[in-house]
């Protein structure tokens, strides 16, 4: 443990020696970054693009002398860890994947009275445990209940069926949300419960005079593919048909294959990461991490790069009190805090819409 600690030390001060000998700063921003490696290359791609965004930390001016420690994927390093620490007057700690090493860190950072930054996981309950956690990946309850809001106000004249397939999916816990939201904004909506949805169930309860808004009970690429068949068939038939779809955060792995269909349908979905192709910034990014890396980011939700990159740019311009504004290449950071003086929660979300001038767009709802 010992060496794989020093390995990933020695890398880290010899290769940004100069981030630690900025003169802007009057101390260096003393951070640990806790990342389970072994759990895969997602690890890898997060620290490789917080390594890109210390180059950019540099520049501004900004010291930081950052530890990294590869965690494995138990509890059983984080002691000796701990006691490596022992003396380092921390600024900022970072990391963590299960829920034990987030509640262990957790402790830890408490006990020290350390900002403690929750990157991966939208569960467990630190953030209500902890007054000095900042939880990045939103919680779920709070994500379906602020995108509820939001999908009342934006369809508040829609005609809404929900594709529910045996009255099964991974996302009845949103559908279950969302159906009792709708009432509160005057909206009623209809329930599909076959499993495989045909044009004859969608004509029972669409709506010619009305935009129809059809949502699934479930984010998998073959409910996608149930849903778009009867869809096309319908709207070649009736093409002044106006017809939407409202869908979930996974939807964006499926973006390239899924292209011509989202744009038709004027797909719509939510999300806490949002990544922006046409933008010079992630261009310059993506183009930066390639020339470091030799490599393209992998193709996951999100792009574990730029979470990185977004991260370590946020709070280290935060605890440096160098900028008041931050707009992420991948997210946002709007921190509510909890009941009771508990941790801070990201609650950024974005509502993404294909339109049918085969442009997309991303708004933040209030």
């Amino acid at each position: 443990m010992q060496q794989r600690i020093l390995l990933f030390f020695i890398l880290i001060s010899t290769f940004f020696y100069n981030v630690e000998s900025a003169q802007a700063h009057p101390k260096s921003l003393q951070t640990a970054l806790l990342l389970p490696f072994s759990s895969g290359n997602r690890m890898v791609e997060y620290y490789e693009g917080f390594l890109l965004a210390l180059e950019d930390i540099k520049k501004k001016g900004i010291s930081v002398n950052l530890q990294v420690f590869d965690i494995g994927e138990d509890t059983s390093y984080l002691p000796d860890i701990f006691a490596e620490l022992y003396w380092t007057d921390l600024d900022l700690i970072i990391g963590g994947l299960s829920d034990k090493q987030v509640k262990m860190i957790s402790d830890y950072s408490k006990s020290r009275k350390v900002p403690y930054v929750i990157p991966f996981t939208s569960k467990g309950y630190e953030s209500l445990n902890n007054g000095y956690v900042y939880q990045v990946n939103t919680p779920q309850l709070q994500v379906y209940t602020k995108v509820s809001n939001a999908f009342g106000k934006k369809y508040n004249n829609a005609n809404v069926i929900f594709y529910v397939p045996n009255r099964q999916g991974n996302k009845m816990d949103f559908v279950q949300t969302l159906q009792k939201e709708l009432p509160a904004n005057n909206i009623t909506y209809h329930v599909i419960e076959s499993n495989d949805l045909s044009e004859n169930d969608l004509s029972v309860y669409l709506n010619p005079e009305k935009n129809n808004v059809l949502i699934s009970s479930d984010d998998t690429s073959e409910t996608i593919s149930k849903m778009m068949n009867p869809l096309k068939t319908l709207k070649q038939k009736q093409p002044e048909l106006s017809v939407s779809i409202f869908g979930y955060p996974s939807w964006l792995v499926y973006a390239n294959e899924q292209s011509d269909n989202f744009f038709r349908f004027n797909a719509c979905f939510f999300s806490i990461f949002y990544v922006d192709p046409l933008s010079p910034q992630v261009k310059s990014f993506k183009n930066n991490y390639y020339k470091w890396f030799s490599k393209e980011m992998i193709n996951t939700y999100p792009k574990y790069g730029l979470l990185g990159y977004d991260t370590a740019m946020y709070f280290l311009q935060k605890l440096s009190r160098t900028t008041s504004s931050f707009t992420g290449l991948q997210t946002n950071f709007s921190f509510e805090r909890m009941p009771n003086s508990s941790g801070l929660v990201n609650t950024n979300i974005y509502l993404v819409e294909f339109h049918s001038d085969y442009t997309v767009s991303a708004q933040q709802p209030n």
